[in-house]
């Protein structure tokens, strides 16, 4: 029987085929041509694929902002992503329908977003050195004026007891 398949694949790929990362990278894209509802990401390991449940009708493209984007972070479960932009606006959507489920204010650019991996809490860094803290639950939000300058990174410990901020300025703010 593999003597069979192998012809079958040394046909259809060639004598010197790295045979198993061929078979499933065409069965992976057969599988996402098949079916609407998967969207297929090449990931930056060699020939591994990550597929994506998605509504049939997304094209994977939406308007998310007014102005330009800055930033992006998925949720640790991919149920939420939050992005933020030079609108002075960070956002929080639902993944599988990229329907809005918070949308956060400001009067800066928004240079840096994260969110918690409990997906309780997002950050929200700017250009003006602030940095915003908002329960998605209850929308209820705390500021922090840590920074001098622009906030260029923000991450959540695991426990999501601490976040880091780091900045333009040179500062990093736990």
């Amino acid at each position: 029987m593999y003597s069979s398949v192998w012809k079958i694949v040394e046909a259809h790929f060639g004598t010197n085929a790295n045979v198993p990362s061929l078979i499933a990278t065409h069965l992976m894209h057969q599988l996402a041509a098949q079916l609407a509802t998967l969207q297929l990401y090449e990931t930056s390991f060699k020939n591994s694929y990550v597929c994506f449940p998605v509504p049939a009708n997304i094209t994977g493209s939406f308007c998310a902002h007014t102005d330009k984007v800055n930033c992006a972070k998925i949720s640790i479960s991919g149920q939420y992503f939050v992005t933020g932009g030079d609108d002075a606006k960070a956002s929080l959507w639902r993944a599988n329908t990229l329907d809005l489920a918070l949308a956060v204010p400001g009067t800066s650019p928004v240079t840096s977003v994260a969110i918690d991996d409990e997906e309780q809490i997002i950050a929200v860094g700017g250009e003006s050195g602030a940095v915003k803290f908002v329960r998605i639950g209850t929308q209820k939000m705390h500021r922090f004026n840590g920074h001098r300058a622009k906030v260029t990174c923000l991450e959540f410990h695991s426990t999501g007891d601490h976040l880091v901020s780091g900045s333009i300025d040179g500062t990093v703010k736990v």
